[in-house]
């Protein structure tokens, strides 16, 4: 079985693909299935021992090997119950065909009803389009004068529209000129204006440039007097801060001296620090290297001493252990286990042999059986493809001789169950198609007992057709070279063949018409039926399919079936017979199964305790030599332990006398070390007192030297702006002592300008008088152009609307 990771499990017997049916059926009555009785698993016993009666039943049917058979059982009735499903299924279906049958032949039925109609309706279209052609063509030239009519109405309409556009591009010309004009006038007043403008805004600037000239000057002033005032007060900051700075900087000066001398002792101070911490390292790392050794040798002698008690408690238990195996009697039972197999494996060999023996007899008796079955269902489907064609015949032949007219009248005189002339003629072979072209519809003649009277009841026969031969027979002989002779049939019947000769070919038949009495015919094996002045040939005639050779292939296969039948007979009793053998050797095949099974169980239990023995015996001898060898290793290794210890021991002596030297010197390096801290301490004090006085003396030196620097930068820059502002002030003093009143100097110039002006107003409004003028008129030629084009398109649509119609 292979398994993959999407949970597909793929089945071999013998490295060929299979089903899991297939390995199931295989297993199944041999014992060795996934849930034999052989296989015992975990919980097992219980599950039998606590078992209902049902399950009990299921394992004893395993044991005896039955369940292989009862699984063949159960699948045989399983296809059965789906053969009858399948069958039901088609009953359905046929009854469902024979509804669509019924309701498809009211369909073809209402079809050739709506075919008929259509061809009516076709006729009757064809005359009322025909009618309104003509209604349509009439109309068609009354139509055409009215079309004439409009287009000369569309011709007057299009002439008045021309002019009315003549007259507009008139207009057009004349207005384009009064429109240049009054553009001409327009600019120039748009150019007086302009002018007009410009000037106010020369006289508006001259006298914004007046005002601001005055601001700037009382600025200047004001800001020259500021300016004076704040260098007079720089000026006396400026020598202040100097004598400041001259008393500070000899103090700065011993501050440093001071502050290095500090610096300096710190130094010698931290220098010795160090110099002690080296020396204390060294200690400290000579120290803890000692006590590291010591630590170490302790350890090793714990672990020595814990080593040599295992191996002495480990040697102890190894002693009781080798004192507790005995390989002797293991030996003695493996002998007569062995015995005991090989007396079970011979007697199961012998059984397994008649097993084999068994199952040859019950597969020859399978394959034989098998055999038999196949044989039978051959034949039944034979038989059963020969009874359909039967019933098939039958159905036909009873539809060609019952065409069901004058039933109720033949029911009336009781001859519904009276032959037809077709069941009881004989026809020798060959001659049937000659027959049956020569009686024609009196083959489904009813056929009435000789002497019968009827005459009276056919008076009551309505709306039917029928014919009655009577069954009287030995009367009438067969003249020689007629067909009578290949016809065996009522003395009527007899009478009609005496008339109709038969001959070889259609060749021969015509060439002998000529010599033909009245009433004599000639026929040919084929049907062809000559006569004096007529022929008759029925070659594939519809309704004439061979009444009198179906009536004899009828015959024939009633004598098939019913030796068929007497075949499938003895084939079922040949079956039965190898089945119950099949049983009797199953029986047996099952009896002797489970006995080699016992044996093969009985067998493998020994077999399982004879290996076991085997094991244990193999497992006792080599524990004793593992134990020896153990044993020998322990106590070589415990007595190099103990010599071990002994020299550990030795070297902690020596590293605890080296400690104690090293604690000495400990001590003398903690005195020597409060020293050096107090004095190095002391330098620090002293050193943070004399930069924190450099530092502020040298804060408050910067401090002023920075604002002697400013205001210094302060005075260039002030100086420079006072020259500045003494240059702005003199220039502005002369451009206000130059400067007058604008609108005076333009007042003159301003008043051409607005004299220019209202003359030109004056001609824009005779030019912008004149100018509409033109625009009305043109409006008005407009509107009068646009009422001729809708005019025009209005006759033109009725003239489109009449063409379309």
């Amino acid at each position: 079985r292979q398994v993959s990771r999407d949970g597909v499990s793929l089945y071999y017997l013998n490295g060929t693909r299979c089903r899991r049916k297939d390995v199931r059926d295989l297993f199944l009555g041999t014992g060795l299935g996934s849930r034999s009785y052989s296989i015992i698993e975990q919980g097992m016993i219980s599950e039998v021992v606590e078992a209902k009666p049902e399950e009990i039943r299921g394992h004893l049917e395993e044991a005896a090997g039955i369940s292989k058979y009862k699984e063949r059982r159960r699948e045989t009735e399983r296809r059965i119950q789906h053969t009858r499903d399948n069958l039901d299924r088609l009953s359905d279906l046929r009854e469902e065909v024979g509804k669509h049958l019924n309701r498809l032949k009211r369909q073809a039925s209402a079809a050739n009803r709506y075919r008929k109609l259509k061809q009516e309706k076709r006729e009757l279209e064809s005359r009322l389009l025909t009618l309104r052609w003509k209604t349509l063509m009439a109309q068609a030239a009354d139509g055409q004068q009215d079309l004439t009519r409009r287009e000369t109405k569309l011709q007057e309409s299009i002439a008045g529209q021309r002019a009315a556009e003549a007259a507009l591009e008139e207009l057009h010309e004349a207005q384009g000129a009064a429109g240049e004009a009054f553009n001409e006038v327009q600019g120039e007043l748009y150019a007086v204006g302009s002018e007009i403008a410009r000037l106010e805004q020369t006289i508006q600037h001259a006298r914004e440039l007046q005002e601001r000239q005055k601001a700037e000057f009382q600025e200047t002033e004001s800001a020259l007097q500021d300016l004076e005032k704040h260098m007079v007060l720089d000026k006396a900051q400026v020598e202040e801060l100097t004598h400041a700075l001259a008393d500070v900087e000899p103090s700065l000066t011993e501050a440093r001296s001071a502050e290095d001398a500090a610096i300096n002792e710190l130094t010698e101070a931290e220098d010795a620090v160090a110099e002690w911490q080296k020396a204390f390292e060294a200690h400290h790392l000579e120290s803890t290297e000692s006590n590291r050794d010591a630590d170490r040798v302790r350890a090793d002698i714990e672990v020595l001493d814990q080593r040599i008690l295992q191996a002495s408690r480990r040697i102890e238990a190894l002693d009781r252990e080798s004192g507790t195996l005995d390989a002797g009697a293991i030996e003695k039972e493996l002998g007569s286990l062995e015995k005991e197999s090989d007396a079970l494996q011979k007697q199961e060999a012998q059984e397994q042999e008649r097993l084999d023996t068994l199952r040859e007899a019950l597969n020859s008796a399978g394959e034989s059986l098998r055999e038999n079955e196949e044989r039978n269902r051959a034949l039944q489907r034979e038989l059963h493809t020969r009874e359909g064609s039967l019933d098939s015949l039958r159905a036909m032949q009873e539809a060609a001789l019952d065409d069901g007219s004058g039933l109720e009248w033949l029911e009336a005189q009781g001859l519904s169950s009276a032959p037809r002339l077709a069941e009881i003629v004989d026809v020798e072979t060959g001659w049937e198609a000659a027959v049956e072209v020569v009686l024609g519809a009196w083959l489904q003649s009813v056929v009435v007992k000789a002497g019968s009277d009827h005459g009276q009841a056919l008076g009551t026969l309505e709306n039917a057709a029928l014919d009655l031969v009577e069954d009287s027979t030995g009367k009438v002989n067969a003249k020689k070279g007629s067909l009578a002779e290949k016809v065996r049939a009522p003395d009527a019947v007899m009478n009609w063949m005496n008339g109709v000769t038969i001959v070889k070919s259609l060749g021969a038949a015509w060439e002998q018409r000529s010599g033909l009495d009245e009433g004599q015919s000639l026929i040919t094996p084929e049907g062809e039926w000559v006569g004096a002045g007529w022929v008759r040939v029925a070659r594939g005639e519809a309704g004439r399919d061979s009444m009198l050779a179906r009536a004899k292939a009828i015959e024939a296969l009633e004598a098939e079936v019913g030796q068929r039948s007497a075949e499938a007979e003895k084939l079922a009793q040949a079956v039965g017979k190898w089945q119950a053998e099949m049983d009797t050797l199953a029986a047996q095949v099952q009896e002797q199964q489970a006995a080699v099974t016992a044996l093969h169980r009985r067998r493998s239990e020994v077999d399982g305790r004879l290996e076991s023995r085997r094991s244990g015996l193999k497992l006792v001898t080599e524990r004793q030599t593992a134990l020896d060898e153990e044993g020998k290793q322990l106590r070589q290794g415990l007595e190099d332990d103990e010599r071990t210890v002994r020299e550990a021991r030795g070297r902690l002596e020596q590293r605890v006398g080296r400690m104690a030297g090293l604690k000495e010197a400990r001590d003398g390096l903690e005195s020597q070390r409060s020293e050096l801290m107090s004095r190095r301490e002391t330098a620090r004090k002293a050193l943070g007192s004399a930069r924190d006085r450099r530092h502020d003396l040298a804060l408050k030196a910067e401090s002023r030297r920075a604002s002697l620097d400013s205001l210094r930068q302060s005075l260039e820059r002030m100086d420079t702006q006072l020259s500045q502002l003494q240059q702005r002030y003199l220039n502005l003093s002369e451009q206000m002592a130059r400067a007058d009143q604008p609108e005076e100097r333009h007042r003159a110039e301003m008043d051409g300008l607005l004299a220019r002006r209202v003359e030109t107003e004056g001609r824009l409004g005779e030019a912008r008088a004149r100018l509409q003028g033109l625009e009305n008129e043109y409006r008005e030629k407009d509107a009068e152009r646009q009422r001729a084009i809708r005019a025009s398109d209005e006759i033109r649509e009725d003239l489109e609307r009449a063409r379309l119609r």
